[in-house]
């Protein structure tokens, strides 16, 4: 879902910053989602096939989002080094 920044910020730095922000959060869940896969796997290996399946679906469950917000940290970060190229071309074109 989009939300256009620009309507709720006064500057072009605040929405930076602002997706900088949304960076770190979501680079946070990320991290609990990947450890919580891996507690889900290692959880239904213990157990086996019998009593395990439950824990395996979980563990692909939380994979599953961990790629979600993988991917979009991804794009966001290629965005952010994307301003800040633009940004740099501006002064080096003003100096």
């Amino acid at each position: 879902m989009h939300n256009n920044l620009f309507a709720h910020v006064a500057s072009s730095r605040e929405v930076y910053q602002l997706m900088q922000d949304h960076m770190t959060r979501d680079d946070r869940i990320a991290a609990i989602l990947g450890s919580v896969a891996t507690f889900c796997f290692v959880f239904a290996l213990i157990l086996g096939s019998g009593n395990g399946w439950p824990w395996l679906v979980g563990g692909v469950a939380a994979s599953f989002f961990w790629l979600i917000f993988f991917i979009d940290n991804s794009n966001r970060n290629s965005v952010l080094h994307m301003i800040d190229w633009i940004e740099a071309t501006k002064r080096s074109t003003v100096n």
